[in-house]
């Protein structure tokens, strides 16, 4: 069911149809059902978007979800700041949420397997966790498995990467485990069985042989040069590199043999 008002008609008509594929398909894909119906209420202004839920949300919100009561919450398009995230994304975002905690029931669900998972259903990952992430490796302030598991820090700064890792942690389950991984962390940890139990049945692997793969990984990369690749960055890099480039050929040119240059002459 979608609640309204008169001019998100078109919107909400396009949410229901959205919803009524979405939800079996996302729930197929962690190996869970959809454990009941679900009411979506796209709120026309700020006032009755706080005003329509059981407690007040965030005033970053862009949506919530509840669970307990299989509500959601989205602001209406007219409303919205201009985010890059469509409606549709955000709507399966909170689905997820509806589903993992009807899974979990009265059980929390650990933070990074909430956000981590909605991030990537509703295709959110983007080049600002890629940032994130980078800015991570750069300071070698990469938060581990154990940590991550504990939940988000309070600095907001560590939060954000926080964010960003459970969403890359959940691709790296995919993309090296398969999607069988994450339904059976799903299941595992939805029954009460703890973090490092879950992984191992998953993945034959342990809490600290995962974390140095999926830290490692970053760590041996080039994501760390990421946080340098700002515009002012790229301009200030390539002035530097052409200059010390121009230096180095001209200076490499003296040294060269003569067969060395016919050879590059032929090869320009």
């Amino acid at each position: 069911d979608v609640f309204f008002a008169g001019k998100d008609r078109d919107t909400a008509n396009q949410l229901a149809r959205h919803a009524t594929m979405a939800i079996p398909q996302i729930a197929k894909s962690i190996g869970l059902t959809s454990g009941g119906p679900m009411k979506i209420y796209i709120a026309p202004n700020q006032k009755l978007f706080s005003k329509l839920q059981p407690h007040g949300p965030p005033d970053w919100a862009d949506g919530t979800a509840w669970p307990k009561y299989g509500l959601i919450f989205l602001r209406s398009p007219s409303i919205r700041d201009g985010r890059s995230d469509s409606l549709q994304q955000v709507l399966e975002h909170e689905i997820v949420h509806i589903l993992l905690g009807r899974a979990f029931g009265k059980r929390p669900v650990p933070r990074w397997l909430q956000e981590g998972v909605a991030q990537i259903i509703a295709k959110e990952y983007s080049s600002n966790d890629v940032e994130q992430i980078a800015q991570g490796v750069l300071g070698e302030s990469l938060l581990s498995l154990r940590e991550l598991s504990y939940g988000f820090p309070q600095n907001p700064t560590r939060a954000r990467l926080a964010y960003a890792q459970s969403a890359d942690f959940v691709a790296f389950l995919y993309e090296n485990f398969g999607d069988g991984a994450l339904r059976i962390i799903i299941k595992e940890m939805s029954k009460g069985n703890n973090f490092e139990d879950a992984l191992y049945n998953a993945t034959g692997k342990s809490i600290e042989q995962l974390d140095k793969m999926w830290r490692g990984g970053h760590q041996e990369s080039w994501l760390w040069i990421q946080p340098l690749l700002s515009d002012v960055a790229l301009m200030a890099f390539g002035g530097i590199a052409l200059f010390f480039g121009f230096f180095l050929r001209s200076n490499k040119r003296k040294q060269i043999p003569i067969e060395w240059l016919e050879d590059e002459e032929i090869q320009n």
